[in-house]
């Protein structure tokens, strides 16, 4: 059933957040574009979990939208795109819903040992259900993206759902965090280790095989995986984020599958985020539209 924005008084906010209740954004800054704030309950973990979502102008509930699903970085929220980057403002040009899901330092997997971090399941099963229950989504174009971890969370879960996902991208994916398993980037192991450990286990770079991008792509033919956009600076913080952007993507070309990938001068930052958010939409925008094929 089409999603209806309720009226949520001050007097009634906890009872309503608890049942579910939307609400508006502070990051909105045009009225043509709507952000409103839903909670879903994800058994998957355990509790209800907020979320955002960005409906572009002239969101009507009798037409169809394609959506894209945007992922957060280590240490980030479900806020972190609106409050850093011109998203709203992009979204008058690339008309998507966008569903930015807050996923604490989860790696968008399922940890082995912990039953109420399972984030895969979350991001593919309880959110999803609650957003094409609420919104008008066409289900058949579908993009997921993110930067950094999220960037990683986008790439590995598009190579491991690619009939669900049309397009993937990834700003500054953390690409490496199987190979991170034994610890070869210092600076992210001591930065992210814990959460790396919870996520995957400790059973070392066999046990997270089955989430390491370079790896599973080859679980699909070339033709029917995602389209996917990489982007990351010349000079990121982290050592093994930038070989192994490249090690993949030249996998993916002798692969014979559909990418494209830039290098940009710039660091490990929302600078370099911010910029190629624009490039990011409109190829997402193309490929969900059938200017780049399926």
């Amino acid at each position: 059933m089409p999603h209806r924005r309720h009226a949520c008084v001050l007097a009634a906010a906890l009872a309503l957040l608890a049942a579910g209740c939307a609400t508006t954004s502070p990051y909105v800054r045009d009225n043509s574009v709507r952000v409103e704030t839903d909670t879903v309950n994800a058994a998957s973990l355990g509790r209800r979990v907020a979320y955002n979502v960005v409906l572009p102008s002239g969101y009507e509930a009798s037409q169809r939208y394609p959506v894209l699903w945007l992922l957060h970085g280590y240490s980030g929220d479900k806020d972190d795109w609106l409050r850093r980057t011109d998203l709203v403002k992009e979204i008058e040009r690339y008309p998507f819903i966008v569903v930015l899901p807050s996923a604490e330092n989860s790696w968008y997997v399922n940890a082995p040992s912990a039953p109420d971090a399972a984030y895969e399941t979350f991001v593919t099963a309880d959110l999803y259900n609650d957003v094409i229950r609420r919104f008008s989504i066409d289900t058949t174009r579908q993009a997921i993206a993110g930067l950094s971890m999220g960037g990683y969370g986008a790439v590995m879960l598009g190579l491991r759902h690619p009939h669900r996902y049309r397009f993937v991208g990834g700003l500054s994916a953390a690409l490496s965090v199987a190979s991170v398993m034994g610890q070869s980037d210092t600076v992210l192991w001591n930065g992210t280790g814990k959460s790396i450990l919870k996520a995957f286990g400790s059973g070392g770079v066999a046990s997270v095989a089955q989430y390491d991008p370079l790896r599973i792509f080859r679980r699909t033919m070339a033709d029917s995986l995602p389209y996917v956009f990489l982007a990351i600076g010349t000079h990121d913080d982290y050592p093994s984020f930038l070989p192994s952007n490249r090690a993949f993507t030249d996998s993916l070309r002798a692969y014979g599958a559909r990418y494209e990938y830039h290098e940009i001068p710039g660091r490990h930052s929302w600078i370099l985020w911010g910029a190629e958010l624009e490039p990011m939409l409109n190829a997402a925008w193309r490929v969900l539209h059938g200017d780049a094929g399926r």
